[in-house]
């Protein structure tokens, strides 16, 4: 369905309509935001390998995506894996020259529990016209880069 109701489509209870996406606009932002993410990540690590004298090469790099994917899963794999994920990017800013104890799991985890699964997101087959598209497109993206140092596969993140 075309409509012209923007945002108020979202909560119209008489009309339901769908994204469609350009696989080839998202192969290139995805390439782009990847670029700047490592100069970023890179810039990050340095600062911190700065202020702490440790080598920024030694440096864990965490993502967004996996440091908040409890939100949106009941999956304990993936609840584990975020609290492991918060610890890795954590452990930094606590060994500093006073030494800090490492990170707490446990508070970690007590912060985190009650965030998980809190973001109940709609499958993307209900929201993107051209979804099985897109999802292709995502998985021969992921396919392509698999050896090149990337470590998020964006087609991890799709919801059936």
């Amino acid at each position: 369905t075309e409509s012209n109701l923007c945002f108020k489509r979202r909560k119209h209870h008489e009309i339901s309509t769908m994204a469609y996406m350009k696989p080839e606009t998202i192969i290139n932002a995805l390439q782009t935001t990847q670029r700047i993410n490592d100069e970023v990540i890179q810039f990050a690590m340095k600062t911190v390998a700065h202020s702490t004298n440790h080598d920024a090469n030694s440096t864990t790099s965490v993502s967004y995506e996996t440091l908040f994917a409890h939100e949106y899963t009941p999956d304990e794999s993936i609840y584990q894996s975020t609290v492991q994920a918060w610890i890795d990017f954590l452990d930094p800013f606590f060994t500093s020259p006073i030494s800090l104890s490492p990170p707490n799991k446990d508070i970690i985890d007590q912060v985190l529990r009650k965030d998980q699964n809190s973001l109940v997101l709609n499958p993307h087959s209900h929201v993107i016209y051209n979804h099985k598209e897109v999802k292709a497109t995502l998985e021969e993206y992921d396919q392509r880069n698999k050896n090149n140092n990337n470590k998020l596969s964006f087609a991890s993140f799709w919801r059936s």
